[in-house]
């Protein structure tokens, strides 16, 4: 269910991020654009009442209302070597972007009706054709009125509904294959890392030529669980209010992470070897209980049951993950007895016998 809100959040975010096809003004060609984004912990956000998972950015900051109440400074978390953050801030976070396609506007006839549509143009090589293969865009899904051809070079142009229905349905299909596919190739065709997230989880990148970007999240601190996913933004993007629809140059992204720490249980059973009594109870089957009793020289067995967090891409899987169990004083291990069980998609569990 994790997996799923963190998706769901994602798809959220990358439908509400990009243009997606209208705008009532001209787009300025002569500028540049911003992205600004604050990184905040919506599990314990969740937790404690104050948040839930209905909210879906637009583009547009939102100081009164996400910033007040997720990154209200009154609110501090201690971090490892005297640091400290702000409200639900994730501090530590890294995003990596790129510059997939231009913009161009277009006069579309339809049904003998015209209208303005903003198009995405993507240069037809190698490189693209991996990202929009990673994304389940083929080059028969382009608007091939618009292609261009420059000095060799050929660029079709998609509408932003294709690529977010691709992109949508890829994540949805396969999650981990997808981020893998997408941080490489951002990595491998010279994306910027935006600066890590600070104490109050904010981060941005400026003087960004128009067009579309890829966000792929590189980084994250140890308590996250679940890595935002791979979204689109367009620079201009739309954004329709009381007067009307408006291009939003300097964009303002609230992406959220799950967090959590591992969880980590210990219970503890008389050795069948030596009393005979692990038959089990009605709530715990396998015999093992909180607490257990035994005599100088009995054996008894415990187990250590462990989740790690359910990261899904290269870019954010452990590198290492411990923890250090110490015996009461006149105990002592039968290391011959340790076993390590590792199950994939189901609760890590160490048992260990002493």
């Amino acid at each position: 269910m994790k997996k799923l809100l963190s998706l769901l959040l994602a798809v959220m975010l990358l439908c509400s991020l990009t243009v997606t096809a209208f705008a009532d003004s001209t787009i300025d060609l002569t500028r540049t654009g911003s992205i600004e984004l604050w990184k905040y912990d919506l599990t314990s956000a969740q937790a404690d009442g104050v948040w839930d998972s209905s909210y879906v950015s637009t583009g547009v900051r939102d100081e009164n209302g996400v910033e007040a109440i997720l990154g209200d400074p009154t609110r501090v978390t201690p971090l490892g070597a005297g640091g400290e953050s702000y409200g639900y801030a994730i501090k530590g976070v890294v995003f990596t972007y790129l510059k997939v396609a231009d913009i161009k506007s277009v006069v579309v006839s339809e049904n003998n009706i015209e209208r303005a549509e903003l198009l995405y143009g993507i240069v037809n090589n190698a490189a693209n054709t991996a990202f929009l293969t990673a994304i389940g865009v083929s080059a028969t899904d382009r608007y091939t009125p618009a292609d261009e051809t420059d000095n060799g070079v050929t660029t079709y142009y998609y509408r932003s509904d294709v690529l977010i229905a691709g992109l949508q349905n890829a994540l949805s299909t396969n999650a981990t294959t997808v981020k893998n596919a997408l941080e490489s190739y951002v990595t491998n065709n010279g994306g910027t890392a935006m600066a890590a997230t600070d104490a109050y989880g904010h981060s941005a990148a400026e003087d960004l030529p128009l067009g579309l970007y890829l966000f792929v999240e590189t980084s994250v601190p140890e308590m996250v669980t679940s890595t935002t996913a791979p979204f689109l933004v367009s620079i201009p993007m739309t954004s329709t209010g009381a007067s009307g629809s408006s291009w939003i140059y300097d964009v303002a992204l609230y992406p959220k992470n799950l967090t959590g720490l591992p969880t980590l249980a210990k219970t503890v059973r008389e050795a069948k070897t030596s009393t005979g009594k692990n038959n089990g109870s009605a709530a715990i089957t396998d015999g093992y209980a909180n607490s257990a009793t035994a005599s100088a020289g009995d054996t008894v067995e415990y187990q250590i049951l462990s989740t790690l967090p359910s990261i899904t891409s290269s870019a954010s899987y452990l590198s290492q993950y411990s923890f250090v169990d110490t015996l009461p004083a006149g105990l002592t291990y039968s290391r011959n007895d340790v076993v390590l069980e590792f199950y994939s998609d189901a609760p890590v569990i160490i048992g260990l016998k002493n």
